[in-house]
């Protein structure tokens, strides 16, 4: 194997390790992505109940106990720092559809580098192949 094979070859294993990263960031932004439609989900369907509703409020691990929200109007919502404050289900809806979008986004984008990559590749491959 000459040098510039020899160099094909390495800048095509370097652009084989990116593609497998970027896969494996974009499989985590796709779980990301379906936990805050789940999360959209939920607030849609407490804004649409009346009165005080049962729920399972997880204590972390796995572990649930009972209880009852009373105001299904409104939500606590950390705001980082270990801050929680109020909001409506509106202005939390804002904000989960704010965090979909850039994450839609960055997935865009991810995907167009990805293709990026995957077209530099097939060229090594056809340089290397002659």
């Amino acid at each position: 194997m000459n040098k510039e094979d020899e160099r094909l070859y390495m800048e095509m294993q370097l652009i084989s390790q990116q593609i497998m990263q970027i896969q494996e960031h974009l499989q985590l932004m796709n779980q990301e992505l379906n936990e805050i439609n789940l999360l959209s989900e939920s607030l849609n369907e407490l804004n649409n109940k009346k009165g005080k509703v049962e729920a399972l409020i997880p204590l972390g691990g796995g572990i649930y106990t009972k209880g009852v929200i009373e105001n299904t109007k409104k939500v606590v919502a950390s705001v980082g720092g270990r801050i929680a404050v109020e909001k409506s289900i509106e202005d939390s809806k804002k904000i989960v559809d704010d965090q979909s979008r850039i994450i839609i986004e960055n997935m865009e984008n991810m995907e167009e580098n990805l293709n990026n990559l995957a077209a530099q590749a097939q060229l090594l491959q056809h340089k290397i192949q002659k």
